[in-house]
């Protein structure tokens, strides 16, 4: 909640920010779908991209210049950048079992924007996407099949 809270007031303690990722990192299974969304919007959101500060507009910039600005601050601890803690909480949340499916898409979805905003949706991470979706639409079409007998 507080990586949330912190990107709603748009700050930009790239430190701070890192860090929290990193407290979240340590403790992933305790982690709700919910939690694991949120985390990953707020780190997008608050990535140099959302606050401008992305070079990408200038003919001069190397798409791994983009890349790394996209990245931010790369973690003293685990070497993670933000795009990699996007990234590890996307995968954890696509690959968990869910309760409610409507509330597992939306976060499923979330979470996906915030990997393309991020520039951190690899195919894998796509496909890993696609299958937890798919999770929840045979669950649905399961549940709201008519009853033919």
């Amino acid at each position: 909640n507080l990586v949330w809270a912190l990107a709603t007031v748009s700050s930009q303690n790239e430190n701070l920010l890192v860090r929290l990722a990193e407290a979240a990192t340590r403790k992933l299974e305790q982690l709700k779908p919910q939690e694991l969304m949120s985390l990953s919007w707020a780190l997008a959101v608050t990535s140099p991209i959302a606050s401008g500060s992305d070079s990408s507009t200038s003919s001069s910039t190397s798409a791994g210049e983009t890349a790394q600005a996209s990245s931010g601050t790369v973690s003293a601890v685990s070497g993670r950048s933000r795009a990699d803690h996007v990234r590890l909480f996307a995968e954890e949340l696509f690959a968990r079992e869910f309760g409610d499916a409507r509330e597992f898409a939306s976060n499923v979805i979330g979470t996906a924007w915030a990997l393309k905003y991020v520039n951190a949706l690899r195919p894998g991470t796509l496909q890993a996407a696609r299958s937890a979706l798919a999770k929840v639409a045979n669950r649905l079409d399961g549940a709201s099949s008519p009853d033919l007998a």
